[in-house]
């Protein structure tokens, strides 16, 4: 996905220079492991924890608004990441 947007949209652009950041919006680790969970049919119990909660978020503003790329929510790059491994869209 990412050496995708590379080719077709960072290449081309030579007006493109410095450093973009590229990222999805923001989701926990515990939302994440509940999409991936459910993607995959796994029957396993996920137990929240906020202790340690530090903000990694990745600001994409710059790119986004350098070339219009939205990327797609976590939803679409869990089931991305399913066909990937599965060549299939349903498990």
């Amino acid at each position: 996905m990412l050496a995708n947007l590379i080719r077709d949209v960072v290449i081309p652009r030579s007006d493109l220079h410095g450093v973009y950041h590229v990222a999805t919006p923001p989701i926990s680790k515990f939302d994440l492991l509940r999409l991936v969970a459910k993607r995959y049919d796994k029957k396993i119990e996920l137990i929240p924890d906020d202790r340690a909660n530090p903000d990694r978020t990745l600001v994409a503003a710059r790119f986004e608004k350098a070339t219009g790329y939205v990327p797609p929510g976590w939803p679409t790059l869990v089931d991305l990441m399913y066909c990937d491994r599965f060549g299939s869209t349903r498990a």
